[in-house]
């Protein structure tokens, strides 16, 4: 499973708004632990390329604070599972989110 956060590089913490994120962090994970994580750029803040990202790395999940009505129906559509509400560590909600707590 491939899990994504958006990501405020400087700060660490999941980024407030996805339609601006500059940065995610995705995370794979095999067996109900993470494997392997990296800091992607999004190269703009562009709504199609930030959605098409997510797309093309295959991403199953999305842990993010905010998220738009058109982003949310587009990456529903795609199969995503959206998970919203949360700030902070993006480590700690991927660790939460594999724990089976929300």
């Amino acid at each position: 499973m491939k899990i994504a956060a958006p990501y405020d590089k400087k700060a660490e913490i999941i980024h407030n708004e996805f339609e601006s994120v500059k940065y995610f962090k995705i995370y794979e994970t095999e067996n109900g632990k993470v494997s392997h994580s990296e800091i992607l750029a999004t190269m703009s803040g562009d709504l199609e390329m930030i959605i098409g990202m997510i797309c093309m790395f295959e991403v199953d999940a999305l842990i993010c604070n905010n998220i738009g009505k058109e982003a949310r129906t587009i990456l529903e559509d795609e199969g995503v599972l959206l998970y919203t509400g949360f700030t902070g560590n993006p480590d700690s909600a991927v660790k939460f989110f594999m724990d089976g707590k929300f």
